[in-house]
């Protein structure tokens, strides 16, 4: 009795080791990798026949795998890319892997269905993304230049420049947005590089200036992208005066660094005209000319000048223009005349308007 389940237990190994398909006495860890002349393992008498698919071999992409099984109980993937860590692994049904790197990459797939496993492997080529330099946004000085480049090491890549330039690598110093197209196989990459031009600052806050108290003064330094420092340690481009001194300002930013200064003086304004009361045309190089005198601040002025019959002889809207005493060509009598003189300027800081009549003689 002792011989005979002996002999049977002895032909059953044997049976085992020497199946025919030669899979369960060679089978090892389901996730090694080792014997990559394995595609598939699986116990004799079992229908499990596991297979897949994948899309994207591109580095720094998803590629997609997809199981070719219906229905299986779970499944488990090593995707042959150890520096992933632990997202080298994944019991999703049709997961998503990112290579970081490029190469040969041996990929299992582990299918449970029924109680039994079964084993696909297949060898991937990750291709090298494409490379495009720089990548970043830049900002230079008028007068530099950027060297771009999207050459790459790996043979048979292709590029094209949305502005159709035909080399892959290029100076630029002109603002605008460079589009670079790489392509190595089936795998594109598609980056914008946009640059823009900065001059030297400078600045300009005006001649000295005389205001009238009460009033402001508004000093512009502004220039693009650069830092400002006024006299009393503020940083905004503009700056309100309201009383009398020197206002400074500094103007700086990667290019150089500029400075200005203006002295403004705040005086009370009263805006006053003033008028002779005669005049004498007659050639002698004296008080040729009737006209007023004014101490006023943005002024504006029309004059009118009419006989005591009420004729307009003279009128004029440039305050340095003066009636000469003729009228229509001819010598004006001598006689008493009416001037009517509207005008604008600042009185108190604000912007007002005047009218002003009066009498003069015309003596020759």
């Amino acid at each position: 009795m002792r011989i005979r389940i002996l002999l049977l237990t002895v032909c059953l190994l044997f049976s085992l080791s020497s199946d025919a398909s030669g899979t369960f006495s060679n089978a090892k860890n389901p996730l090694s990798i080792e014997d990559q002349s394995i595609s598939t393992i699986r116990l004799v008498g079992t229908s499990v026949i596991a297979d897949f698919q994948y899309d994207d071999t591109c580095q720094n992409s998803p590629t997609q795998f997809t199981l070719i099984f219906s229905g299986p109980d779970s499944v488990f993937w090593n995707f042959g890319d150890l520096p992933s860590g632990a997202l080298n692994n994944s019991t999703v049904l049709n997961p998503q892997h990112i290579y970081t790197t490029s190469g040969n990459k041996t990929v299992q797939c582990i299918v449970y269905a029924g109680g039994f496993p079964d084993t696909a492997i297949k060898t991937i080529n990750i291709i090298s993304e494409p490379l495009i330099f720089p990548t970043t946004d830049s900002t230079i000085c008028s007068g530099n230049t950027v060297f771009l480049d999207v050459t790459n090491i790996v043979p048979g890549f292709s590029f094209q420049w949305n502005d159709g330039y035909p080399d892959p690598y290029r100076f630029i110093d002109t603002d605008g947005t460079y589009i670079a197209t790489v392509s190595i196989g089936s795998c594109t990459k598609t980056s914008a590089f946009t640059l823009h031009t900065l001059d030297e600052p400078n600045v300009y806050l005006g001649e000295d200036t005389v205001l009238c108290s009460g009033g402001s003064w508004l000093l512009n330094a502004s220039f693009p992208s650069s830092n400002y420092l006024w006299q009393d340690g503020s940083t905004a481009p503009t700056y309100t005066a309201y009383s009398t001194r020197t206002y400074g300002v500094q103007v700086s930013n990667q290019c150089g660094i500029a400075a200005d200064s203006i002295y403004l003086e705040f005086d009370e304004c009263s805006c006053n005209v003033y008028f002779p009361s005669a005049f004498t045309p007659n050639s002698d190089n004296h008080n040729e000319q009737f006209n007023f005198n004014y101490d006023c601040l943005d002024f504006q002025s029309n004059i009118k000048i009419f006989s005591r019959w009420g004729n307009l002889v003279f009128e004029s809207d440039d305050a340095a223009v003066g009636w000469d005493g003729t009228y229509k060509g001819k010598d004006a009598i001598e006689d008493i005349y009416i001037y009517i003189l509207k005008y604008s300027g600042v009185i108190d800081g604000t912007s007002q308007e005047i009218v002003k009549r009066g009498t003069f003689l015309l003596m020759r």
